[in-house]
């Protein structure tokens, strides 16, 4: 008897071990796409100089990651420090 419900909660164990590792796939799919459209839409801002790094906004426009697709009209950080921007206050 014991057997049997180890042998139970084995098996349901495994199907959602194998249940994460599809849900983790779909995720890395919709991430993957997410990334695409983003990159899609910096190069569609770029053509059409909507990126903060040519209207001049970014003051950081050596350092921060996300110079390719920024396209605020006013940077508010006070710092850029491994690409990240930050507030000091």
């Amino acid at each position: 008897m014991y057997k049997d419900i180890l042998s139970h909660i084995n098996k349901e164990i495994s199907d959602l071990r194998k249940q994460e590792q599809e849900l983790a796939a779909k995720r890395q799919g919709r991430e993957r796409a997410r990334d695409a459209i983003n990159m899609l839409q910096a190069e569609e801002d770029k053509k059409n100089g909507k990126l903060a790094v040519q209207k001049g906004i970014c003051p950081f426009p050596d350092d921060c990651k996300e110079k390719r697709t920024c396209t605020k009209d006013r940077c508010n950080a006070d710092t850029c420090d491994n690409g990240f921007t930050y507030r000091m206050s």
